[in-house]
């Protein structure tokens, strides 16, 4: 299994069933039978509603970071980064 494939089946298994497919993810699980109603709730003022919850966990930014470090010198480091780049982009990137 690549990168990709690992990063999609993890995906899956966390997110519901009209964005991963898995009808037994764990949104599933813990959400299914929960009306719009009930997803909006806000138990107490000082707390969010299911909903606020689940979308700011699940929300993602096509942003990434790198963190390398290299004992020997600049050189060394920047071609550390640079092959990790290549790593993650060849990651995300969508079979051809």
């Amino acid at each position: 299994m690549d990168a990709r494939a690992l990063f999609l089946d993890q995906h899956a298994a966390v997110h519901s069933a009209a964005v991963g497919g898995n009808k037994m993810s764990a949104a599933e699980r813990t959400f299914a039978g929960l009306s719009d109603d009930q997803m909006r709730v806000r138990p107490r003022e000082d707390l969010n509603s299911l909903a606020w919850l689940m979308f700011h966990i699940a929300r993602a930014e096509d942003i990434y970071k790198i963190y390398a470090e290299s004992f020997r010198d600049q050189a060394h480091l920047d071609t550390i980064v640079s092959e990790a780049q290549a790593i993650v982009g060849n990651a995300l990137r969508a079979p051809a």
